[in-house]
């Protein structure tokens, strides 16, 4: 089985974030996720997504748990995710362990997200 580097995974379609979109669509067991606000964004006669990272983080044991204590304004930062105005979530399951961890700091690193005070 080959070994997960940090940036060879990609983060899985985004989804609502609000309670009925986290729990049916995160999973419960261990990964990176992300929150974002995603906005249409048009340049010239032509539209885009215009997404804004606020914050990624992990969880050893759910994901869906980790997120819905976001939603619910508990967790890290809640308010600076709140008045970022997240819209959508995505995650991908990854074991807990070092790669877990370096997947999170190497996601860190290339996104920026807003409400992330660590590894910057």
């Amino acid at each position: 089985m080959a070994t997960l580097q940090p940036t060879s995974f990609q983060f899985s379609q985004w989804y609502k974030y609000d309670q009925g979109g986290i729990i049916l669509h995160a999973p419960a067991n261990s990964g990176l996720y992300a929150i974002v606000n995603i906005r249409p964004k048009k340049i010239g006669n032509r539209m885009f997504e215009s997404v804004s990272w606020i914050y990624i983080g992990k969880d050893e044991e759910s994901i869906r748990s980790r997120l819905l204590e976001h939603c619910r304004g508990k967790g890290h930062n809640p308010s600076c995710i709140a008045i970022n105005n997240p819209t959508h979530f995505a995650f991908v399951s990854i074991n807990k362990g070092p790669q877990l961890d370096g997947c999170e700091i190497a996601s860190i690193k290339e996104y920026r997200p807003a409400c992330n005070d660590q590894h910057t």
